[in-house]
């Protein structure tokens, strides 16, 4: 017998919450079962590619409905009903508007795997070229190798389907017995129309989303904008980005900038003459003619000031204040930095920087060793020690069997005028003979035996390539002059105290000792902290000073960059050793993008130039 129930909407539903392991067919399959005798009208929960199919089994055996935030499925489970929009068309939409034909689809194994297969069918159709990669499988440094990969292909897009969580954390890293009455619950729940806090909600007779509408976010320069929005009904539709009137912008461009910056040869230099210029024409150097370029295809004008201290800018760690040109940055001195100014995490925490202009690392700059003099047995140089040993043994042992093959061979005795037999090889002229062949002279002797022959001739060979090789090392080393540095590598620094070495006062590179982990770089961040005197200096200027006048007896850390261009200067006196000790990129700097449009639109700009640069 068919008995109607009927659900009375006025009396207040009851909540039973359930926690079963995720991932778990095997605990969730009781823990569903035990509900359903209590009298369970509905299930709310989420599901994932594991328990997705058994849920739904039960539900639709049962007449259970079952509501889900999950990721969409195809079925035709009529007790199910999915909060969460199909995804595929409006995504299509997207790719066919904006006409993307290379790019990269990153999705989690839950939620991604159907849109991939349709992205995939259609990519073969119309010769897209597509990278898939599972965000579950990537660690966050595979991540970011993916994305420095695919940052010199500008042509390159990145699509990305997973949970707003994982979402976020990719973003920071680049700036749901009563078997009628659950029938009639079903039905009633499927013309309902409602506004959610994500919009309209409406279902098909599917149990799939109706009737919404997706906004079309982009991530630009000046945060999230709306580009658009998509419906079934008209698809994608692309709406017009606001922009700033027309006279604000000229009036923005209009104003003068200050780009503050420091001098440091070769970045930022006062010419020769610069008392017959003023303003911007007094400076020149690589920073000079950047600062040039980017106002002339930004289209600002702009004033170089020279940062009041003289300092880079580091942070005070007690007043938490900062100072030099990140300093002035900060609090509103000066609109833009460029200068040789060192991209560091800390840094970024409250200016902005562009991409790297110049790739460089710590590296370490010592007085070059004077030249050493050449010695009384320098000549044996071109050979090791053990050669020379094993050349005299071989003479030796030569020269023994010579003598002894002529003592035992009858063709190496004569008989003359005397009644004795003589024998010309006796054990010294053996020795004489073999010496000859040796430094290439030859001998009044020579042996008749056929052993005698062979002996000589063996040892004329050995002797021939022995002179050969001899002659080749000892011309290379006659042209080269030869150096002796005491220090290659930041470890035979640290395990050291004869040698000083010290870094900028309040740049950087001190920072980076201060802040390693690293056993070696702790142990040099311990060393320089506590010597006495300071080992530090207030410029590159005064450091380079330090190490000429040291006499050998100080090191100086500084950016590769910098050191061979001082190295390649003359006097030519110092040097740089070692790799360096790490990586890192010199950026154009600006305040942190704030509401003011130009910021944005300048900020934008030199980025896009300081990559030609770079490219």
């Amino acid at each position: 017998q068919n008995t109607q129930a009927t659900l009375d909407w006025r009396s207040t539903p009851k909540l039973r919450m359930m926690m079963t392991p995720p991932h778990s067919n095997r605990n969730l399959s009781p823990s569903v079962c035990s509900q359903f005798s209590k009298g369970v009208y509905t299930i709310m929960g989420l599901y994932d590619r594991k328990t997705v199919n058994m849920l739904m089994s039960f539900c639709g055996s049962l007449h259970v409905c079952f509501i889900t935030p999950s990721f969409p499925v195809k079925t035709n489970n009529q007790f199910v009903l999915q909060l969460r929009p199909q995804l595929q068309e409006p995504l299509m939409a997207l790719l066919e508007h904006f006409k993307w034909k290379r790019f990269v689809y990153m999705y989690s194994s839950d939620s991604g795997l159907t849109v991939l297969q349709r992205i995939l069918d259609t990519a073969a159709e119309r010769s897209w070229q597509v990278t898939s990669a599972n965000l579950d499988t990537m660690t966050e440094k595979t991540f970011i190798k993916l994305l420095a990969d695919l940052d010199y292909k500008e042509d390159f897009h990145i699509i990305i389907d997973c949970e707003l969580e994982r979402l976020n954390n990719i973003l920071n890293l680049v700036k749901d017995s009563l078997i009628n009455t659950l029938v009639y619950l079903w039905v009633d729940f499927l013309q309902v129309r409602l506004e959610g806090l994500t919009g309209h909600v409406e279902f098909n007779e599917q149990g799939h989303r109706t009737n919404y509408t997706l906004t079309v976010m982009e991530l630009s320069h000046m945060g999230p904008r709306k580009i658009g929005f998509w419906n079934e009904k008209r698809g994608y539709v692309h709406t017009p980005i606001s922009r700033l009137p027309t006279e604000e912008l000229v009036n923005l461009l209009n104003k003068t900038y200050i780009v503050t910056t420091i001098l440091e040869a070769p970045y930022m230099m006062l010419k020769k003459n610069h008392e017959q210029f003023a303003g911007n024409d007094k400076y020149e150097g690589y920073c000079a003619e950047l600062a040039s370029e980017i106002a002339k295809h930004v289209g600002f004008t702009y004033r170089l000031e020279l940062v009041g201290d003289g300092k880079y800018g580091s942070r005070d760690p007690e007043t938490k204040q900062w100072n030099g040109m990140v300093g002035e940055l900060v609090y509103g001195k000066a609109d833009m930095a460029v200068a040789p100014l060192t991209i560091t995490l800390v840094r970024e925490q409250d200016i902005d920087f562009t991409k790297p202009f110049m790739s460089l690392g710590i590296s370490i700059m010592i007085k070059k060793p004077t030249k050493s003099k050449p010695g009384v047995f320098s000549f044996l140089d071109p050979l090791a020690y053990e050669i020379w040993m094993c050349i005299v043994f071989a003479y030796i042992g030569v020269s023994v069997v010579l003598f002894l093959v002529s003592r035992f061979s009858p063709y190496e005795w004569q008989d003359k005028e005397t009644p004795e037999h003589i024998n010309d090889f006796g054990i010294f002229n053996s020795l004489w003979f073999s010496l000859g062949a040796f430094m290439q002279q030859g001998c009044d002797i020579s042996p008749r035996s056929l052993s005698g022959r062979i002996v000589g001739g063996v040892w004329w060979f050995f002797t021939l390539i022995i002179i050969s090789s001899y002659t080749a090392n000892l011309a290379a080393f006659l042209t080269v002059e030869r150096m002796v540095s005491p220090i290659e590598s930041a470890e035979d620094l640290a395990k050291q105290t004869e040698i000083a070495y010290g870094t900028l006062e309040g740049g950087s590179t001190k920072d980076f000792f201060k802040r390693s982990k690293i056993a070696v770089f702790e142990k040099m961040w311990s060393y320089m902290r506590s010597a006495d005197p300071s080992v530090f200096v207030k410029s590159t200027n005064e450091g380079v000073i330090r190490v000429r006048k040291s006499k050998g007896k100080y090191a100086y850390l500084l950016e590769s960059s910098m050191n061979e261009y001082i190295e390649q200067r003359k006097p030519c006196d110092t040097m740089k050793v070692g790799g360096n000790l790490d990586s890192k990129g010199y950026g154009v700097a600006t305040p942190k993008i704030s509401a003011k449009c130009l910021e944005g639109i300048l900020f934008f700009k030199i980025l896009l130039h300081c990559c030609k640069l770079r490219k």
